[in-house]
C-alpha cells in the first residue's frame, strides 16, 4: 500500500469515524426527545387516571343518591298507597252504613204504605 493508498484510508476511516460521530450525536438527542417525550405521556396518563378516578367516585356517589331518592320515594309510595286503601276502606264501610239506613228508610216508607207501592 502506497503513502496516497494509506492517506485515503485514513481520510475515509476519519470521514467515517466523523459521520458516527454526527449520528451518534442525533440518536442521542433523539433519545432525549423520547424521555421527554415519555415523561409528558407518564404524567397525561396520571392526569387521565386522577380524571377517571373522579368520574368513577362522582358516579358513585350520584348512584348513592339516586338509590336514596328511589327509596325515599318509594316509602313515600307504599306510605301513600296504605293511607288510599285504608281510606278506601272507610268508604266501603261508610257505604254500607249508608246502605243499611237506606234499606231502613224504605222499609219504614213500606210499612206506613202496609205495604202497598
Amino acid at each position: 500500500m502506497t503513502n496516497e493508498e494509506l492517506q485515503r484510508t485514513m481520510d475515509f476511516i476519519l470521514a467515517q469515524q466523523a459521520q458516527f460521530a454526527v449520528n451518534m450525536q442525533q440518536l442521542q438527542e433523539g433519545q432525549k426527545e423520547l424521555q421527554a417525550a415519555q415523561t409528558r405521556t407518564g404524567q397525561l396518563v396520571t392526569h387521565l387516571t386522577n380524571v377517571l378516578r373522579e368520574v368513577v367516585d362522582e358516579q358513585v356517589r350520584m348512584s348513592e343518591r339516586h338509590a336514596a331518592a328511589q327509596a325515599h320515594t318509594e316509602e313515600r309510595l307504599a306510605a301513600s298507597r296504605a293511607h288510599a286503601d285504608e281510606r278506601f276502606a272507610e268508604l266501603a264501610d261508610s257505604q254500607a252504613h249508608t246502605e243499611q239506613k237506606l234499606n231502613a228508610l224504605i222499609d219504614i216508607v213500606r210499612a206506613g204504605r202496609n205495604g202497598k207501592a
